[in-house]
């Protein structure tokens, strides 16, 4: 009878066991993002709606967006259809409540209706002015100090927000 040395079994099967957990942490890891972007993607729906808007618009989870949350313009390949894609950077969309994501997701989408309309003037303040019509104006200046903190910056609530007696 042939005796295995406990060296060999580690070198053999440590690797296997190891791919194994590995391989069921990044399926988890798949499912929850999926899952992540079906709430985005069903928020954003929802907001459409509200704000009338008919554009083709998709959700991207990111490792890194310097603005922490972003929207861009993709034409196709033939130059007659397009659509936008909102990118979120996944750290500071963990950070965010349900309340905090949908006014970031109206923020966004004010800019896509901004560009609809009149693409010359993408301004933070507008994007958000559009946004009020779906979301608070306490739920933008919440999540702003969020972002804010999340940055390490300090901002205006004024200046990207408008007057705040109305």
């Amino acid at each position: 009878m042939t005796r295995i040395r406990s060296q060999k079994v580690v070198r053999v099967f440590l690797p296997i066991i190891f791919l194994s957990f590995a391989d069921h942490a990044l399926a988890e890891e798949t499912r929850s993002r999926k899952e992540m972007i079906k709430r985005i993607q069903a928020i954003t729906t929802q907001l459409e709606s509200r704000l009338q808007m008919t554009q083709k618009i998709e959700v991207s989870i990111v490792p890194v967006e310097a603005r922490m949350l972003s929207v861009q313009r993709i034409r196709n390949a033939s130059g007659n259809g397009e659509l936008f894609l909102i990118s979120l950077d996944r750290t500071f969309l963990e950070g965010l409540t349900e309340t905090e994501l949908t006014a970031a997701l109206a923020h966004e989408l004010g800019h896509v209706w901004i560009f609809s309309h009149h693409p010359y003037l993408q301004t933070e303040a507008l994007a958000n002015e559009i946004a009020v019509r779906a979301v608070s104006r306490d739920d933008l200046k919440t999540l702003y100090g969020k972002l804010w903190v999340h940055l390490g910056t300090a901002g205006n609530l004024q200046a990207v927000l408008g007057d705040t007696t109305r």
